[in-house]
């Protein structure tokens, strides 16, 4: 059992460039075969592709390819361990994913993925059956917490408007198109397009688009400026642009001409659209959403799918909220929640979210609605 303590604490032996190839081909295949997975799924198939030849490893077991024994006893071990509290460590459901992974790695050095195998099945199945617990779901963050959070965000001066500005526009973003955090991290500024008021956002592969068809999602011009995606994109859009043009003077420069100024729509300004037409002409694969530092940096790269989360809660501490249970699916979940309560379709939120099926929205509806809709109350009890 320590030796599986020690593969998932990090000591993992030498791993390959490429998840798809363990056995290392490379080649223009296998460039084609990684572009094929999201890059956050690579990084974690990776993960636990190497987690699993540590633990083989240690236990004396071959990794590739790996006996459907050894995968079983690798899960089993995994689902055995508990905390300081006695809770499990492991959900079943990061066990399936570690388990995908191992599949995924067997699957492109050309052996059978050993997930196939009945006995690993029954393994997992079998761990599922005795965890009674419902899956944790993550707190949904509603229209009403949003206003409260967006009306404690720092926007005008430095150096906290800098920060605030992209949080603003990250939680605005996510919440009006339902984002996924991953979704929100691998935004470019070619993927939005802002005209008339209104903001286009495409996103190019996500979670359940792994072919790469791509999505549109509007957001509409808002009704007040505090809640007009656009508006806070521009917002953020302009203090970058102001940086890598001229830095922290630069910055100042634009934070002290919109307190001149006022507020009012940034989106239907022609000189914040010119700006952000100029910002695009660029550098349109540059990220859109990116790190800032404690002393207003703003980064060159992008944010993580770790990020999201971390800003929601922060944000939501701040503005007197308890962080608990709330993740990057807070955005997503709330969105869901709200459009279901003020009355919308299931169409019309499908068309935000892009989930195949109105089954997956009565999940959301079930779980963060139980009392919308519900015929108990119908039959006048």
């Amino acid at each position: 059992m320590s030796g599986l303590r020690h593969a998932i604490a990090g000591e993992t032996i030498g791993l390959g460039d490429e998840i798809d190839r363990p056995g290392g081909d490379g080649g223009l295949a296998a460039s084609f075969r990684a572009a094929g997975v999201p890059a956050s799924t690579r990084a974690a198939y990776a993960g636990d592709w190497a987690k699993f030849q540590f633990w083989c490893h240690r236990e004396g077991w071959v990794a590739l390819p790996a006996a459907p024994a050894a995968v079983g006893e690798y899960l089993a071990q995994a689902a055995a361990l508990v905390d300081e509290t006695g809770a499990f460590v492991y959900a079943p459901a990061t066990l399936a994913r570690w388990l995908a992974g191992i599949n995924a790695a067997h699957r492109a050095a050309g052996h059978p993925a050993p997930g196939a195998d009945p006995g690993v099945a029954a393994v997992l199945r079998g761990i599922r059956a005795t965890r009674n617990a419902p899956p944790r779901r993550a707190k949904p963050f509603r229209l009403e917490q949003l206003l409260t959070v967006l009306e404690s965000i720092e926007t005008r001066f430095w150096p906290a408007a800098v920060i605030g500005r992209r949080d603003r526009a990250l939680l605005l973003l996510g919440f009006a198109g339902a984002l996924r955090r991953s979704e929100l991290a691998g935004l470019t500024l070619g993927d939005v397009e802002v005209a008339d008021g209104d903001l286009i956002v495409r996103i190019r592969s996500s979670k359940t688009d792994q072919a790469a068809a791509g999505a549109t999602i509007a957001y509409p011009r808002g009704h007040q400026v505090a809640t007009c995606t656009a508006c806070a994109v521009l917002d953020w859009a302009r203090l970058v642009a102001a940086f890598e043009e001229q830095g922290r003077v630069g910055v100042l420069r634009v934070l002290h001409q919109d307190r001149a100024r006022g507020r009012g729509h940034q989106c239907t300004r022609p000189a914040s659209l010119q700006t952000w037409t100029d910002l695009v002409s660029a550098g349109s694969n540059a990220p859109l959403l990116r790190p800032v530092t404690k002393a207003a940096t703003i980064g060159s790269g992008a944010i993580s799918g770790a990020t999201v989360h971390a800003v929601l809660t922060r944000r939501l501490a701040a503005a007197g909220i308890d962080p608990a249970g709330y993740s990057g699916h807070s955005l997503r979940a709330g969105f869901v929640t709200d459009a279901f309560t003020a009355g919308a379709t299931a169409h019309e939120i499908m068309r935000q979210t892009r989930h195949a099926s109105p089954a997956t929205l009565e999940t959301y509806a079930r779980h963060y609605t139980p009392l919308e809709a519900n015929a108990v109350t119908r039959i006048g009890l």
